[in-house]
């Protein structure tokens, strides 16, 4: 449910990532709306849900990168896009970094290119940091870890 602002007063945030959004500021599971009703406006808003935090069961769900949104809803512009802020319980995903929580503010609003732009930056960081362990330099090439992404031979 919408929650006040004063809800996260003095709360220290416990992940940050980011959120797609049906065009109408709701989301597939549960059909919750995010937009605040007096204003019709999403951006600024807290949410809040009762009960045990459990990613794909219960809680706001979110992901820390925004390639891993692209899991569960299709990238098409009349989506809605937003960096947001987890408060509160929260519970992680095993196999990519969704994140369910137990408040959620939704910080900025981003519009279709600026998703576009954060994932190609997030890519960039990423393809960095491979660069430093793959390409034959660091570790690749010999018989106990290889390709970067398993470790094979040992």
């Amino acid at each position: 449910m919408l929650v006040s602002r004063d809800t996260i007063s003095g709360l220290t945030p416990e992940a940050e990532g980011y959120k797609i959004f049906n065009n109408d500021w709701t989301a597939d599971q549960g059909n919750y709306d995010f937009k605040d009703p007096a204003t019709g406006e999403a951006a600024g808003t807290v949410h809040q849900v009762s009960g045990e935090i459990i990613c794909c069961e219960n809680g706001f769900h979110f992901c820390e990168n925004p390639l891993d949104c692209l899991n569960y809803y299709p990238m098409v512009q009349w989506n809605k896009f937003a960096r947001v802020r987890a408060y509160g319980q929260i519970a992680r995903h095993n196999n990519d970094s969704k994140i369910a929580a137990e408040i959620l503010e939704i910080v900025q609003i981003l519009t279709w290119d600026n998703f576009l732009d954060v994932i190609k930056q997030q890519s960039n960081a990423t393809t960095d940091i491979e660069n430093n362990i793959h390409g034959g330099r660091d570790i690749h090439g010999g018989r106990s870890i290889y390709g970067g992404c398993d470790i094979y031979g040992g």
